[in-house]
């Protein structure tokens, strides 16, 4: 069980970072997120219920017990 939420922290983890690592590129240097780049980030990952259930279990969830865990 400990081993199936590791792994889904770090494929929630990768799917986050993929776009945030795209904008910082682009926009190194100039700070702020424009309209169209948060489009591009909303629309990197699939907005089904699976998705919003990860992202509500991980918002909720105290950061220290996920990396500890």
């Amino acid at each position: 069980m400990k081993k199936q939420k590791l792994s889904i922290a770090f494929i929630m983890l990768c799917v986050a970072a993929a776009p945030v690592a795209d904008i910082h590129a682009e926009k190194a240097g100039k700070g702020g997120i424009s309209p169209e780049m948060m489009s591009r980030i909303r629309a990197s990952y699939p907005d089904d219920a699976t998705t919003k259930a990860l992202r509500n279990a991980l918002g909720n969830s105290d950061i220290d017990k996920i990396a500890l865990n």
